[in-house]
């Protein structure tokens, strides 16, 4: 895995999430802590960051679907950890 997350690929991806956090939440995402990848018809990499300021919540995570073989990259659900009343709620 650690070779996967200095690749350009690995990197399209996470400039993806973190451009998709900051523009539906109007905030920045900070250090990545954790990468998962799931293989399913293509790959689902479930990305967890810190928040780059101090925030209501410890961990954003981002999931982003990749199937290269149809050039498809996208986010398919944000929300931040802990779920805390009135906090940034789930795209699904």
């Amino acid at each position: 895995m650690n070779q996967l997350l200095q690749t350009d690929e690995f990197n399209n991806i996470l400039n993806l999430a973190k451009n998709y956090w900051q523009q539906t939440y109007k905030e920045a995402l900070g250090k990545v802590t954790d990468v998962q990848r799931q293989i399913v018809a293509g790959y689902n990499y479930k990305i967890t960051f810190k928040p780059e300021l101090s925030a209501s919540y410890q961990q954003a995570v981002v999931v982003v679907f990749v199937q290269p073989w149809t050039n498809t990259v996208e986010v398919i659900d944000a929300w931040t950890e802990p779920k805390l009343q009135g906090n940034l709620k789930r795209n699904r």
